[in-house]
């Protein structure tokens, strides 16, 4: 059996975690947020949506697919 986002809980739970906090940060960036803040938010981004691949790299390409 192939575990991915729609087959296991414990992956989308955890992907859903993940894009939780990929909108928390994105919301939290502003016209008055720094470049360093917003150089911080790519970085973090970029990490989570590694991990998103990591764990089912189908559904990555669906939430990110000019990064595949």
């Amino acid at each position: 059996m192939i575990f991915n986002y729609k087959t296991c809980a414990k992956i989308k739970i955890k992907i859903d975690d993940l894009l939780k906090r990929n909108s928390q940060l994105q919301a939290n960036l502003g016209i008055e947020s720094t470049s360093e803040e917003r150089e911080f938010v790519l970085k973090e981004t970029e990490a989570l949506m590694i991990e998103i691949k990591s764990l089912d790299s189908e559904f990555h390409k669906l939430v990110n697919p000019s990064h595949e």
